[in-house]
């Protein structure tokens, strides 16, 4: 995992902090909730002429590479559904 560091340089511009949102694919409400903010503070960095603070925009670029990064999860199993293998009792069940 990338630790954060602020000297590399980081765009806080309402644009990028927009396009990143978008990014996750998440509703404002949901990136507020995870970023431990209110949606108010959240529109405010995004909307026109706003800037999101390093600490927010680190976690926000984390949410935004895990969203598009995530792999798909396989399909769950019904409960006694057959698997494949026989049931290890099956040989003295006479199955």
């Amino acid at each position: 995992m990338n630790k954060p560091d602020a000297s590399q340089g980081y765009d806080s511009s309402s644009g990028h902090t927009r396009a990143l949102i978008q990014r996750t694919g998440l509703t404002y409400a949901a990136v507020a909730q995870r970023l431990g903010c209110s949606v108010r503070s959240l529109e405010r960095w995004a909307g026109q002429g706003g800037s999101i603070p390093y600490p927010e925009h680190y976690l926000l670029e984390c949410l935004a590479d895990r969203r598009v990064a995530k792999p798909k999860k396989a399909a769950r199993r019904t409960k006694g559904a057959p698997s494949g293998k026989p049931h290890p009792l099956a040989g003295l069940l006479g199955r």
